[in-house]
């Protein structure tokens, strides 16, 4: 029986079935450069990883395009049915309390076309 996440907005998320999809990278566009989450398996862990790199450079606010740097890098149980079991809304929880609200909407974004 697969296990169905319940997050706000009434989205019930089948957790194996949504890491399925994304395992792997995941580019996310932003208007100065773009993020990319890195969602690996490995064994009975879940690696979770985001890295950021600006390729905009804007003069005037001081910015100036940066290489890939890791902001993110969190490793959860991959056991869905276990103790402490890998939840959506954790990883969620976690990228707000990162600031990261471009991957925490996007991850939401992604759940919510799938599952709502």
């Amino acid at each position: 029986m697969p296990k169905i996440e319940k997050l706000a907005g009434g989205i019930e998320v089948n957790v194996e079935e949504a890491l399925q999809y994304l395992i792997g990278e995941t580019k996310i566009a932003q208007e100065d450069g773009y993020y990319v989450l890195i969602v690996n398996g490995e064994g009975e862990h879940l690696q979770v990883t985001v890295d950021y790199e600006r390729t905009k450079t804007d003069t005037e606010q001081g910015f100036t395009s940066i290489g890939k740097q890791c902001v993110f890098n969190e490793l959860y149980s991959y056991d869905v049915y276990g103790e402490n079991p890998f939840s959506f809304k954790q990883l969620i929880d976690d990228l707000h309390d990162q600031h990261l609200d471009a991957v925490e909407n996007w991850l939401y974004g992604f759940l919510e076309e799938q599952y709502a």
